[in-house]
C-alpha cells in the first residue's frame, strides 16, 4: 500500500498537471473569499507529499501557494493563531520525511558556510545593547531563527534532496512555481479593484493596497521565469506583460521603477538568448512597440503621476518614514558599529512600526544589517551575496542563469522595502533559488536548447544527460 502511494505521489509530481492544479485550486479559493480553506488543501497536500516522497522541492509547493492565499491576513496574521493547530500534521510529517528519505550522505552545499554566519550574526546582533526583554522576544525569536538557523536547515533539506536523480528539469519546476506564485500575486490585485470597483468609479484615485509591496516582490520572483517557457510557447511574453502590468496597477513605487528595470533585463536575456527566434522577436517589437508604450504611459499617468495617481504632488512626501529611517540607520550604525543593535530593537518604532508582529525594518537591506548587525552583519551577508554571484557566473550559460534576473529585482526591492528580511516567503525562496541553481544539472546551453521533454517522453534519450546526471553540475 505505502510503495502504491509512493509510486502514484511519483507520478503525479512528474506529471505537467502538477503545478497548474494547484495553482487552479489556489487561485479558486482566492476568488470565493475561501482562502483559509485553500490554504488547509496546501497544508494537506504538504504532508500528503512529505510522507510518500523524497522530494522536497515538490512538497515547497503547496507551502508557498497557501502563503499567497492568506495573503488576505497581511494586516492581520495574529488572526490566524487559532487555526494553526490544524497544522500539526505538518510537524510529524516533517519528521517522517527527514528521517525516511535522508538517504546515504549528508550533502552539505557550498552556500552552507556563509548561511551559517550569517546565522551568528543575527544571534550575535546588539549584544550588549538590545535589552533583554527585546531580545528574548517572540518577535525576535521569529527573525534570528527565521532569517539564521531556519534557513540553513532549510538549505541542508533541499541540498539532499536536489542532488538526486530526478524526472524533470528542476530549474524548470522552480520556475514555474514562481510563475504560478506571480499569476496569484496579479490575482490578489485585480480582486482587491473588482471588491472595491463601485467605490473606486465613484471618484477613482489610486488605492491603498497593503499588501501592494508584498504582490511586486512575489512578481518580480516570476516575472523572469517567463523568459524559459518563451521557447515554447511566445504567448508567455503576454504571460509577461499581464504581470507587469498588475506590477503597475498596484501603485507601488519600487514596482514602477525595479519592475520596469528587469522586464528590461527580461526582454534582453530572450532575445540575447534565443538567437534562432530573433527576427521573430524583432517583428513582434515592431508590431507591439507602439500600443506597449501607450497602455505603459496611460498606467503610469493613471496610477502614479496623473491627476488620480498616488503621487500627483510629492512623488516621495515630506513626512514620509523612509528618509527617516535612511539617516537613522546611519546614526546606528556608527553609534554601534561592531554588532548593531540586534535585528530585534524597537527603538526605532517612533518612526514608523508597520503591521503587527514585524520587526522594525529599515526599508533599505543595507542599512538594516548595518544598523542591525554592524560589521558582523555586513561580512556575513557580502560573503553570501558574492558566494550566490560567484555561482550564477558560471551558470551564465545554462538555463539557470536565468535567476540572474529575480536576484536583482529582489535586492533593488530590499533597497526600499523590507525584501530580503521577510523570512517567508522571501527569504526562504531565495535560499531555494540558489540550491536549484546550485544542482541544475542540464548539460544543454541555453542557447541550444531542444524542447523541454519529462522523463519518459520521446526523445528522451537525446537528452538523458539532462535529468538523470549521476552527480550535480556544480
Amino acid at each position: 500500500m505505502i510503495n502504491r502511494c509512493r509510486n502514484l505521489t511519483a507520478e503525479i509530481i512528474s506529471g505537467e498537471w502538477f503545478i497548474p492544479s494547484l495553482l487552479l485550486v489556489t487561485a479558486l479559493s482566492m476568488c470565493t473569499g475561501l482562502n483559509l480553506a485553500g490554504a488547509l488543501a496546501m497544508g494537506a497536500v504538504t504532508v500528503w507529499l512529505l510522507l510518500f516522497s523524497d522530494d522536497t522541492l515538490a512538497a515547497l509547493c503547496p507551502v508557498m501557494f497557501a502563503v499567497m492565499g492568506l495573503t488576505s491576513y497581511y494586516s492581520n496574521y495574529y488572526a490566524l493563531l487559532d487555526y494553526v493547530w490544524l497544522l500539526s500534521p505538518i510537524v510529524p510529517a516533517l519528521a517522517v520525511h527527514i528521517i525516511a528519505y535522508r538517504g546515504e550522505r549528508f550533502t552539505g552545499g557550498r552556500f552552507l558556510p556563509s548561511l551559517i554566519a550569517v546565522s551568528l550574526s543575527l544571534v550575535l546582533g546588539g549584544i550588549g545593547t538590545i535589552s533583554p526583554a527585546e531580545y528574548f522576544s517572540g518577535i525576535s525569536f521569529y527573525y534570528i531563527i527565521g532569517l539564521g538557523a531556519g534557513l540553513v536547515l532549510l538549505y541542508m533539506l533541499v541540498s539532499s534532496r536536489l542532488s538526486r536523480r530526478r524526472s524533470y528539469d528542476i530549474v524548470e519546476r522552480f520556475a514555474e512555481l514562481l510563475y504560478a506564485m506571480a499569476i496569484l500575486a496579479a490575482l490578489l490585485i485585480a480582486l482587491f479593484y473588482l471588491k472595491n470597483w463601485h467605490t473606486l468609479m465613484q471618484n477613482f484615485k489610486t488605492p491603498f493596497i497593503a499588501y501592494r509591496n508584498f504582490c511586486t516582490t512575489i512578481m518580480l520572483f516570476g516575472m523572469p521565469m517567463c523568459c524559459l517557457f518563451i521557447r515554447r510557447n511566445s504567448f508567455h511574453l503576454f504571460g509577461m506583460a499581464f504581470i507587469y502590468a498588475f506590477m503597475l496597477i498596484g501603485g507601488s513605487r519600487s514596482a514602477m521603477f525595479f519592475g520596469t528595470l528587469e522586464l528590461m533585463l527580461c526582454l534582453g536575456y530572450i532575445y540575447v538568448s534565443h538567437p534562432e527566434k530573433r527576427r521573430e522577436y524583432r517583428i513582434i517589437a515592431m508590431i507591439s512597440a507602439l500600443p506597449v508604450m501607450l497602455v505603459g504611459l496611460y498606467l503610469l499617468d493613471k496610477f502614479f503621476l496623473g491627476e488620480t495617481g498616488r503621487f500627483s504632488k510629492h512623488f516621495i512626501r515630506p513626512d514620509e518614514a523612509r528618509p527617516g529611517f535612511y539617516r537613522q540607520g546611519l546614526q546606528d550604525f556608527l553609534s554601534r558599529p561592531i554588532l548593531g543593535y540586534g535585528i530585534a530593537n524597537m527603538k526605532n518604532a517612533g518612526i514608523y512600526k508597520g503591521i503587527n508582529g514585524s520587526i522594525i525594518f529599515y526599508h533599505n537591506a543595507v542599512l538594516q544589517v548595518m544598523g542591525s548587525l554592524g560589521l558582523v552583519g555586513c561580512a556575513a551577508y557580502l560573503w553570501q551575496m558574492c558566494s550566490r554571484v560567484r555561482l550564477l557566473w558560471k551558470k551564465r550559460h545554462r538555463d539557470a542563469f536565468v535567476m540572474v534576473i529575480p536576484y536583482i529585482g529582489i535586492l533593488l526591492m530590499s533597497m526600499t522595502n523590507p525584501g530580503l528580511f521577510c523570512p517567508m516567503p522571501t527569504a526562504a525562496l531565495l535560499v531555494v533559488m540558489f540550491a536549484v541553481v546550485e544542482y541544475e544539472n542540464s548539460p544543454v546551453r541555453i542557447y541550444a536548447r531542444a524542447p523541454y521533454r519529462r522523463a519518459g517522453s520521446s526523445g528522451q534519450a537525446a537528452h538523458a544527460g539532462a535529468f538523470t546526471a549521476g552527480s550535480p553540475n556544480r
